[in-house]
């Protein structure tokens, strides 16, 4: 199903929670200041905001393409992810918040003077936890498997 606005683009992710091709141009940002974007990649339904603070495309983009890669590397039926970003004074701040699954959710926190590095470094925190509670997971289980075979 293609869209008459955007020939030969399928609609398959949602923008304020209206279907809108893929690769549509931004909706126009509201008058008191935040960006949102919403999208759905895969089953997972990522946010990107920003408090008091334009996030561009390019920001959006690689937000939300970082973080769906890294979540699907550990797990696969994520229900919701949000990435907020924030200046606080000369530092740039963003926040992750993962909903796995049912009581698994992640956060991650990264500072730093670009936005860019300030979410590789609240990716990484979210990864390490992502990581840490997988391996807790497989070792959980290899745990009750070999105590069922004894």
């Amino acid at each position: 199903m293609a869209s008459t606005a955007y020939p030969g683009y399928p609609l398959t992710s949602y923008r304020a929670g209206h279907k809108v091709p893929a690769f549509a141009p931004p909706a126009p940002h509201p008058p008191d200041g935040t960006c949102f974007s919403h999208h759905t990649s895969g089953n997972m339904q990522l946010s990107v905001t920003g408090k008091q603070l334009d996030v561009g495309d390019a920001l959006r983009h690689h937000a939300e393409i970082n973080l769906a890669a890294s979540i699907a590397k550990y797990f696969e039926g994520a229900i919701e992810g949000n990435v907020v970003f924030s200046r606080e004074a000369h530092m740039y701040r963003a926040d992750i918040f993962v909903h796995v699954g049912h009581g698994i959710e992640i956060q991650g926190q990264g500072e730093a003077n670009d936005p860019y590095p300030a979410f590789d470094m609240a990716l990484e925190h979210a990864a390490k936890q992502l990581r840490r509670h997988k391996r807790k997971l497989r070792s959980h289980h290899r745990e009750q498997s070999s105590q069922g075979q004894d």
